[in-house]
């Protein structure tokens, strides 16, 4: 026999009930019957043990420093609808979809993306070691090849040889790659073969490649990496007392129903006075939470003033030399803003990039990004995990008339970046050595870009 509960019980605040919820909860959980995962958070670097067991020389900061390198890498190749400039870093497999989502979205006038990744908001997500391969998921702001044009967070997965390990100094995408096949620099055309020997490029397993990248998806019931849900105390009371108004009336119904089936009249009765009860003390609950439910004036859409635009000067000396030289609205782009704007005082600079067409048809392109985003009135040396590379063609834009100068690794002093109190800075590079000595130009490249944003 079901007795009918007693008013007094179980009818008390939201807080009783949650708690009664949640009991119930947990003991369907224990009983195998129901499961619930919430994930508020990632660990950032879980199961990198299994890598640093073999490669003691890995380390996450300078793996995620690389991570950013090869990002900036693949949104230059985007922009510039080259993508043969992210090849060196991009698995075999990888490498034609990549090429096919550049070549379409310039086709289309996509080809310009947001910033490039912050990394703040850039994390190791899962690590793998087995007697093959380390693999290693990273999950990060990006727009770059995710399907059907998607933006947002996405994860990038990369892969190499388990039997080799982190070079000293760590690893640097900076460094200059030599054609696997015939050691010249490496210099790819647009198919990714070799400018010299014409073999289709081959990525080695043994350095760390981008093999995947897919958008982040989150399971339902969980959070996705870096994010926490919160909800008004007031409406989180809401939604728990019409939970509670759905069990009390199930309960209610099943009681009514085993005292109505075993003939018992005054039991029905007595479980309607019940439910009549419960009702109506929840009904005040709610009246009282909604009646404390703050309300919000409307705010007036706020109207801020466009951004100033980047005034740049550039200067060269070296196997390319230029007077001081005034630079086109847009030839400068900081973190991205292909508008050629300044920077906020709340964004920190991280990525530099300038194009010049010369009287003479030539152009030059160079590429800048810091390991650390840098404010206002800071300063920061690309030799500490950043990347640097300059490209020159020549007016006839034949091969001996096209050079490059990339930043090598751990040499400090070469390539410095400087930023002033009101958004200006000041780029230097200096002795830049050439990657193919047989050009038109090589030899030395050093270069001063200074910008203010007043």
């Amino acid at each position: 026999m079901v007795d009918a509960a007693d008013p007094g019980d179980g009818a008390g605040g939201p807080e009783d009930l949650m708690k009664q919820l949640a009991s119930a909860m947990e003991e369907a959980s224990s009983s195998g019957r129901a499961r619930i995962v919430m994930t508020s958070g990632m660990h950032n670097g879980s199961g990198t043990a299994a890598i640093t067991g073999h490669d003691p020389g890995f380390d996450q900061t300078n793996f995620l420093a690389w991570v950013r390198q090869v990002h900036f890498a693949v949104v230059t190749a985007w922009r510039s609808a080259e993508p043969q400039g992210a090849r060196p870093y991009v698995g075999d497999n990888l490498y034609p979809r990549l090429s096919a989502d550049i070549s379409q979205a310039a086709a289309a006038g996509r080809s310009a993306l947001p910033d490039v990744v912050d990394e703040d908001n850039a994390v190791i997500g899962q690590a793998h070691s087995d007697a093959s391969v380390d693999t290693i998921t990273v999950h990060l702001d990006s727009h770059a090849s995710l399907p059907e044009g998607g933006s947002g967070r996405a994860v990038w997965t990369f892969q190499r040889s388990s039997q080799v390990t982190t070079p000293a100094g760590g690893v640097n995408a900076g460094e200059v790659k030599n054609c696997p096949s015939c050691g010249a620099p490496l210099k790819l055309d647009a198919a990714g073969d070799c400018t010299y020997c014409h073999t289709p490029y081959k990525a080695p397993t043994e350095d760390w490649l981008l093999i995947d990248i897919a958008p982040e998806r989150t399971v339902p019931g969980t959070l996705a990496p870096g994010t926490s849900k919160r909800g008004h105390p007031v409406v989180t009371a809401i939604i728990a007392v019409g939970v509670a108004l759905g069990v009390i009336g199930a309960i209610i119904g099943v009681v009514a129903g085993v005292k109505g089936g075993s003939g018992g009249g005054n039991a029905a009765n007595q479980a309607n006075s019940t439910a009549n009860s419960i009702v109506s003390s929840v009904d005040s609950q709610v009246s009282n939470a909604l009646a404390n439910l703050p309300t919000v004036p409307a705010t007036p859409a706020p109207t801020t003033a466009p951004p100033p635009s980047v005034n740049a000067q550039l200067t060269l000396t070296g196997s390319v030399n230029l007077s001081p030289s005034n630079l086109d609205t847009g030839a400068v782009v900081l973190n991205g803003h292909t508008d050629g704007s300044c920077l906020p005082a709340s964004e920190p600079l991280h990525s530099i990039t300038f194009e010049v067409t010369f009287d003479s048809g030539a152009s030059m392109m160079g590429q800048f990004a810091v390991s650390r985003p840098i404010g206002r009135g800071a300063t920061a040396d690309l030799a500490n995990g950043g990347a640097a590379l300059i490209h020159f063609v020549g007016p006839t834009q034949a091969s001996a008339d096209d050079e490059t100068w990339p930043m090598p690794a751990g040499q400090p002093g070469l390539v410095t970046v400087s930023t002033d109190a009101t958004g200006g800075g000041t780029l230097k590079w200096q002795s830049l050595q050439p990657s193919e000595p047989a050009s038109n130009y090589a030899g030395q490249s050093s270069g001063l870009l200074t910008w203010t944003c007043e």
